[in-house]
C-alpha cells in the first residue's frame, strides 16, 4: 500500500477523532503550494444497487473515468472531495473499487483531502470509519480538520449530523466555532474555505437544503472576518449562490447518476443559471497574491473540457 506517499507533504493535523469522546485539536495539516492550483470536486461514487433500475439514473461510468483522469492530468498541489467516495462505506470490496478507478489520482501522488459523504456512513458505522482511516491514514482518525495551503485553511467538517453519537455535533460545532477565531487573528491566513456534504443553500429536485449545516456551518462562517468561500456536495449538479457577498457552491459532478435542480421557483436565487442537468465538472482554485480565481471545468459532450462558471475571490 502506498497511502502514506499519497499526503507525504503533512507537518500535522487539527481534527476531531472517529471515537465518540475525542474531537480533542491536535495541529494542522499544513500543505505547500507549488503549481498555487487546487482541484475541488465531490461526489464521485458509482450508483448503488436500484438507482439505476427503479429511480432512472444512469451510471456514468465512462464520465467518471475521464473526470478522475483528467484532474491528474491536472497535476494539482492538493485535490479536496466533499464526500460520497464510495456507494457503500462499510464494503472493503466498494473502498477497492475506489481504489482502482482513482488509481491516476493515486499514482500521481497527489495529496488527497476528503470530507465525509453520507454513503462513507452506509452499513455499520464503525466498519465504514474503519475502511474510510484505512484509506487516510495521515488524518489519523480524524472527521473534521483542517488543511492549511498558503494564503488559505480549509476546514473541512462532517455534516452527517444523523450517524453522530449523544453531544457529537455540538463537540464538533465547538471546534469548529475555535478554528474560525483563531484563524481571524492568524497572520498566515487569509482566506478560510469551508467544506462539507450537504449543502446549506440548494434548488435540488432531490435533496432539500440542509437547515443544520446552515445553522451550524454556515452561520458561524459568516462571523468569521476572513471567511471567503463555501463548498458542498451531495446534489449531482453544480450550482453557485452568492450569500451575503460569499460564493457558495454546490459541486457534486465528479462521477455520479445526476440529478436535476430547479429551474424555477427557487428556494434560493442562484448567481449561476444553466439547464435542470449541468455537466460532469471540477473546480480549479487559482492561488494568487491577493485573489483565487475559481474555474468550474466542465465535460462536454464530445469529451472536451470547457470552463462553464468563473468566479474570484479576494483576501
Amino acid at each position: 500500500m502506498r497511502w502514506p506517499l499519497l499526503i507525504i507533504a503533512i507537518l500535522a493535523a487539527s481534527c476531531g477523532r472517529s471515537t465518540p469522546s475525542a474531537p480533542t485539536p491536535v495541529d494542522s495539516i499544513r500543505q505547500s503550494l507549488t503549481t498555487r492550483r487546487i482541484v475541488i470536486y465531490g461526489d464521485s461514487r458509482p450508483a448503488v444497487s436500484g438507482e439505476s433500475l427503479f429511480m432512472g439514473r444512469r451510471d456514468p461510468v465512462k464520465e467518471r473515468a475521464l473526470i478522475i483522469e483528467q484532474i491528474a492530468r491536472e497535476k494539482p498541489d492538493l485535490i479536496i472531495h466533499s464526500g460520497d467516495l464510495v456507494a457503500r462505506g462499510s464494503s472493503e470490496g466498494k473502498w477497492e473499487e475506489w481504489e482502482k478507478t482513482h488509481r491516476p489520482i493515486l499514482d500521481a501522488r497527489i495529496p488527497f483531502y476528503p470530507a465525509l459523504g453520507n454513503h462513507e456512513y452506509v452499513g455499520d458505522n464503525e466498519e465504514a470509519l474503519g475502511y474510510f482511516h484505512k484509506r487516510f491514514p495521515a488524518l489519523g482518525g480524524c472527521r473534521w480538520y483542517t488543511i492549511k495551503s498558503g494564503p488559505m485553511l480549509f476546514v473541512m467538517l462532517d455534516s452527517n449530523f444523523d450517524a453522530f453519537d449523544g453531544k457529537e455535533a455540538d463537540r464538533e460545532e465547538a471546534w469548529y466555532r475555535k478554528i474560525l477565531k483563531e484563524a481571524d487573528v492568524d497572520a498566515e491566513v487569509r482566506a478560510v474555505i469551508v467544506v462539507c456534504h450537504h449543502p446549506p443553500y440548494t434548488n435540488s429536485k432531490t435533496h432539500g437544503p440542509s437547515e443544520e449545516v446552515r445553522r451550524r456551518f454556515a452561520g458561524p462562517a459568516k462571523e468569521c472576518a476572513k471567511f471567503r468561500f463555501f463548498v458542498a456536495g451531495h446534489v449531482h449538479n453544480y450550482e453557485r449562490f452568492l450569500i451575503d457577498g460569499v460564493p457558495f457552491v454546490v459541486s457534486g459532478g465528479g462521477g455520479a447518476p445526476q440529478t436535476a435542480v430547479r429551474t424555477q421557483n427557487y428556494r434560493t436565487d442562484p448567481v449561476y443559471v444553466g439547464p435542470s442537468l449541468r455537466p460532469f465538472h471540477y473546480l480549479v482554485v487559482a492561488v494568487g497574491e491577493k485573489k483565487a480565481t475559481v474555474d468550474v471545468m466542465m465535460l462536454q459532450s464530445d469529451e472536451s473540457w470547457k470552463g462553464g462558471d468563473l468566479f474570484e475571490f479576494d483576501y
